[in-house]
């Protein structure tokens, strides 16, 4: 899409998992890192260094926080997930710029097809044209 941010260069990188952590679950409760830690079974040591950003949030680490705010542990996996795909696409943008299409995307009439597959037994067998 012409115009957007992502075409412009000028992607924000994504909030991390622990600054949402800190600004929006311990600070706004005055739950300090130690007792938080207490409550999900983890070191103080790896609290802090989740909410400084020197830490990422495994799917371990997210069934515990989302336990201890009453999240869901996917909200923490997509903070992450964010995360992680802004710095790899940081990491390797001169060699995606190489990379070309060899299979074409599929039509939305297409993708509504794969998503009804069913082989019968609960799973998809997806088959690409």
């Amino acid at each position: 899409m012409m115009g957007s941010t992502e075409d412009m260069g000028a992607v924000r990188r994504p909030t991390l998992p622990g600054e949402v952590l800190r600004h929006d679950y311990l600070e706004p409760n005055s739950v300090t890192q130690d007792a938080f830690a207490e409550a999900i079974g983890m070191s103080r040591y790896s609290v802090n260094q989740l909410v400084n950003g020197r830490r990422s949030v495994t799917a371990e680490t997210a069934l515990r926080i989302a336990k201890a705010t009453g999240t869901d542990p996917e909200y923490w996996l997509n903070l992450q997930r964010g995360i992680d795909l802004y710095e790899a696409k940081q990491a390797i943008a001169q060699e995606l710029e190489r990379v070309r299409l060899i299979v074409p995307p599929l039509s939305d009439e297409e993708v509504f097809d794969e998503l009804s597959l069913d082989a019968g037994d609960g799973t998809r067998e997806p088959s690409r044209r």
